[in-house]
Formats: structure tokens, C-alpha cells, sequence
């Protein structure tokens, strides 16, 4: 083996040695802190109540659009109730803490985290963070009305793509 290569596995074999577990669970707990540390900056907890509520909103308003009688959205409404109550446990708070640390850590170093983590303390940071939940709603309801807009042309080519289907489906047959 040449020299250099000597020097590369020297230098493996003092990294496992010298770098017992302990110090990697520390680091990693290390970086989880600062995970958090932003995750808490950031509000996540209200912004993902927001996101609740604006689901909820977009539930009522795809419902609302089906052209369903005033009784039928009456009786409805347990369904809706129920598709609220399952959103809001699948995605409550804690798993989505948990979640929210783990696509972090992921994504970002923990320097770049604490990097982030300060710039949100600025005024230009803070600033952000109070007008990001209305930019979150302003780009879903443009969105929203966007697909709306849209929606003819989908159901067009929907019925297209099914007539094709049909006839394909009825050629074949004989």
C-alpha cells in the first residue's frame, strides 16, 4: 500500500477510536436543540393551527361548490366535523414537532440552523415571521382560485380522456 493510503486508514481508524457514540448522540442532540430552537422562532405551532383552519375553510368552500342543496349541507356536516377531527389528530402538534426536527436536522446543518435561527431575531427576520402566515393565505387563496378557474378545462379533458377509454374498451369487446 502506498503512503498515502496508510494515511487514509490512520486516519479512519483514529476517527472511530477516537470518536466514541456518545460524541455522535451529542452532536445529534446538539443539533435536535437547534432544530427546535428555530421551530420555536419560527411559530410553528401557530402557523400549523392557521394551516388547520385554513383546510377547514377550503373544506367548507369545496363543499360549498358541489351545488349541494341547503339540507344536504346540513347533513353533511358530520362528515365535515369528521374530516376536521382526523386532520387535527393525524396531524397534531407533537407528531408534527417531531416531524417538523427531523426534516430540519435533514435539510439544514446545525450551523446553518442557528445561522437561520438569527436572522429571525433581526427586524427584517421578525418582520418576515409576521408576514408569513399572510403570505401563506394570499398565495393559497390565489391558488385555490387559480384551480378554480381551471377546472372546466380539467373536467374537459377528464371526459375526453374516459370517451377515449370507452371507445377503446367498446372497439376491443367485439
Amino acid at each position: 500500500m502506498s503512503m498515502k493510503r496508510h494515511l487514509v486508514m490512520a486516519s479512519i481508524l483514529a476517527t472511530v477510536v477516537c470518536c466514541p457514540q456518545g460524541v455522535l448522540r451529542a452532536d445529534e442532540a446538539s443539533h435536535r436543540k437547534a432544530a427546535l430552537e428555530l421551530i420555536e422562532t419560527v411559530n410553528a405551532k401557530q402557523l400549523l393551527d392557521q394551516m388547520l383552519v385554513s383546510m377547514d375553510r377550503m373544506m367548507e368552500q369545496q363543499f360549498s361548490s358541489m351545488g349541494m342543496t341547503t339540507e344536504q349541507l346540513k347533513e353533511a356536516a358530520p362528515v365535515k366535523r369528521e374530516i376536521s377531527a382526523w386532520m387535527r389528530s393525524s396531524m397534531s402538534w407533537d407528531s408534527m414537532r417531531a416531524l417538523y426536527v427531523d426534516v430540519y436536522m435533514e435539510v439544514f446543518t446545525e450551523q446553518e440552523l442557528r445561522e437561520i435561527d438569527e436572522f429571525y431575531h433581526t427586524p427584517l427576520g421578525r418582520k418576515m415571521l409576521v408576514k408569513m402566515p399572510e403570505l401563506v393565505q394570499v398565495s393559497m387563496q390565489k391558488t385555490q382560485a387559480m384551480m378554480q378557474e381551471k377546472m372546466p378545462e380539467l373536467q374537459q379533458r377528464i371526459s375526453l380522456a374516459v370517451e377515449r377509454l370507452r371507445q377503446k374498451s367498446s372497439g376491443g369487446n367485439r
